[in-house]
């Protein structure tokens, strides 16, 4: 399947795994909106993966944990290319490598809402989007 002139949305978009699939997307021909909450990570990937695809890539610093955050991302991302073909939930997060029995439940909440809710709340988001622009 060919993704030239898709428009992609990668949360946790900036390291790791979302980095992966956010730059296979650009080599693929896709225009990709990328998300991420780590300000280190998004400056290494603006200028080492969005400065040569300027005009395809649309890179946003956001805590997804945040309904009003969610919003925005995916108004700004429809706004900047018109539409999205495609959502990809990478974010995630393991701050603590501690067994889950010991976790404190701040961190054990902060897991369940980056790996967990925001999954129900941007699929949420775009099938709206989806549905929207049908």
């Amino acid at each position: 399947m060919s993704c030239q002139d898709k428009i992609a949305l990668v949360t946790g978009a900036c390291g790791g795994l979302g980095r992966a699939i956010a730059e296979t997307f650009l080599a693929e021909g896709a225009k990709v909106v990328v998300c991420d909450i780590s300000t280190e990570l998004i400056d290494d990937f603006k200028e080492k993966v969005s400065s040569a695809h300027p005009d395809r890539t649309l890179v946003l610093r956001k805590d997804i944990t945040h309904e009003s955050a969610l919003d925005e991302l995916f108004k700004e991302a429809i706004e900047a290319f018109g539409q999205l073909d495609c959502v990809v939930n990478s974010a995630g997060i393991m701050d603590a490598l501690d067994p889950v029995a010991d976790l404190n439940m701040e961190m054990w909440n902060k897991v369940i809402a980056v790996n967990v809710s925001d999954w129900n709340r941007s699929g949420c988001r775009s099938t709206r989007s989806f549905h929207l622009l049908v």
